[in-house]
């Protein structure tokens, strides 16, 4: 195992698809985090409101780490079985489920790797924010709930990557999975943010806008079932993890170990199906 380890963090080091993501995540999260600083100094200036704090501009990439990772991961583990490496492995006897598991913890470290540059790539807003408005602990809770949701990504591409017959598939099912799962989170997360009334305004013939009184909102998920299962689905979906944390939540407890289970949970499933699986 230990030479399975060193021989994928050997490769990992010397791949350029790794690299070549990890300069897109640093350059995407610069200008994203400048654009959002720009924006709010012309707000500042314009309208005297107040700026950002940096903790804001810099987790603004978290919803999409995931697309950085169903890009690396899968063409990183593509060019193992492109090279043949995963079929000498197997040759030389080393257990399946040991190179299974060593390309995901080696994985796990890319992911860490793209989202500590798209952290950085967040500083760039720091001459154009405010000071940093979270706590010592409250930043660690969050960089952790981030570096865990993470994990969950690069879990579930190295499924797909290492069990899919056709290995150029790969890096699209997993964009699509990385989507699926935005999509799927940022609905829920909109949709338990509905307010449970909303008013509209009513212009009269003179145009003066005249409050209306609230009315009860359709899209409001009342109290129930139903509200307390979409509210576990975002908790435990990465995708409703990291949008949680762009919105300035802090994850708790239950976030980490909903992460560390699906964690645990993909990999055992992934290491017994690739017991099976037919390496050409």
């Amino acid at each position: 195992m230990r030479e399975l380890l060193s021989a994928m963090a050997l490769r990992l080091r010397r791949s350029g698809i790794f690299w070549a993501c990890c300069f897109a995540g640093l350059l995407i999260a610069a200008c994203a985090s400048l654009g959002n600083g720009f924006s709010d100094v012309h707000a500042q200036e314009m309208f005297n409101d107040p700026l950002r704090p940096l903790n804001v501009d810099l987790l603004e990439m978290t919803p999409f780490l995931g697309f950085l990772a169903a890009v690396a991961v899968p063409l990183f583990l593509g060019a193992e079985y492109g090279d043949g490496t995963i079929r000498n492995k197997v040759i030389a006897g080393h257990r399946r489920e040991h190179i299974y598991l060593a390309n995901l913890f080696v994985g796990t470290l890319a992911g860490w790797a793209l989202l500590l540059c798209a952290l950085v790539g967040g500083c760039a807003a720091a001459p154009l924010a405010a000071e940093w408005a979270l706590s010592l602990s409250d930043t660690l809770l969050t960089f952790l709930g981030l570096a865990l949701s993470t994990a969950v990504y690069v879990s579930l591409f190295t499924l797909v990557s290492m069990l899919l017959p056709r290995r150029a598939a790969a890096p699209v099912v997993s964009l699509l999975l990385a989507l699926g799962l935005l999509f799927a989170g940022s609905y829920l997360f909109n949709l338990l943010a509905e307010p449970e009334t909303v008013q509209f305004a009513v212009i009269t013939a003179d145009r003066f806008t005249i409050p209306a009184e609230p009315q009860p909102n359709p899209d409001y998920i009342p109290p129930g079932l139903t509200r307390r299962l979409m509210e576990f689905a975002v908790r435990v979906l990465p995708s409703g993890q990291a949008i949680r944390i762009n919105q300035e939540i802090v994850p708790t407890a239950f976030e980490f170990a909903a992460s560390a289970v699906l964690y645990v949970l993909t990999a055992v499933i992934g290491a017994a199906l690739f017991q099976n699986k037919d390496i050409n």
